[in-house]
């Protein structure tokens, strides 16, 4: 059975105050996001994780995230709006979806 992720990171953390959204923040030393991404990363049975992201911070996550079964969406004006870009990218996958 294929196993796929969809990681919604697409808040602009307007509450939060910050220029840089809480998902980017550092905790224990690396960014909020990481926590769950090397954790997701490290089963060798998910086949594709969907970041789902604003496009102008796809190239900081790829620079710490060599992984070839990592893709990229754009992140919606809503969290509905990002989860449906993230199924968008796997319309070509069978198999189940963690989002």
């Amino acid at each position: 059975m294929s196993i796929h992720v969809i990681l919604l990171m697409g808040g602009i953390s307007s509450r939060f105050k910050s220029d840089l959204p809480k998902q980017f923040q550092y905790l224990a030393g690396k960014p909020v996001y990481q926590h769950s991404l090397d954790t997701f990363l490290s089963f060798s049975q998910i086949e594709t994780i969907v970041i789902v992201a604003h496009p102008q911070f796809t190239s900081m996550i790829k620079a710490v995230n060599p992984d070839p079964r990592l893709r990229f969406a754009p992140a919606g004006a809503t969290r509905q709006l990002s989860s449906k870009s993230g199924l968008t990218a796997l319309s070509q996958e069978s198999g189940s979806v963690i989002i």
